[in-house]
């Protein structure tokens, strides 16, 4: 579920999204917490969804009343796969970060690198050695 490209309305911009989530944003992040955490009301699930998210919220209700039966066992896993996922995010953004520090030196060449049709910054990067 990919957060809504404005911030949601009257709440400011959106919440930057962490390193390695891809599309996994905070409005996803506090649906699947709150269900690893076992809530099972459906409106109060719903309204933990940013106000931008495609469906109105009598529909999120509906979708999510689901989670009233979902398995004990199941919400365990949830809450250990997010566990597992932050203990992981955590490295990896010392790691981008000290990356980042390593090639400051060669900036002008990621640049011209990210400039190629489908390389990115973060694509550009590795191929670099460290001189």
């Amino acid at each position: 579920m990919a957060e809504p490209a404005g911030g949601a309305a009257g709440r400011g911009p959106p919440p930057a999204v962490q390193p390695g989530l891809g599309s996994l944003g905070a409005s996803a992040r506090r649906l699947l917490k709150a269900l690893g955490e076992g809530e099972t009301d459906a409106a109060a699930l719903a309204a933990l969804a940013d106000y931008g998210w495609r469906a109105p919220s009598e529909q999120w209700r509906d979708a999510l009343g689901a989670c009233q039966e979902l398995d004990p066992v199941y919400r365990r896993l949830l809450k250990a796969a997010l566990e597992e996922l932050e203990l992981l995010e955590k490295p990896m953004g010392r790691l981008d970060q000290e990356v980042a520090e390593l090639l400051r030196s060669h900036q002008d060449q990621v640049q011209r690198l990210a400039e190629v049709a489908g390389l990115g910054v973060d694509s550009a990067q590795p191929p670099i050695p460290e001189g």
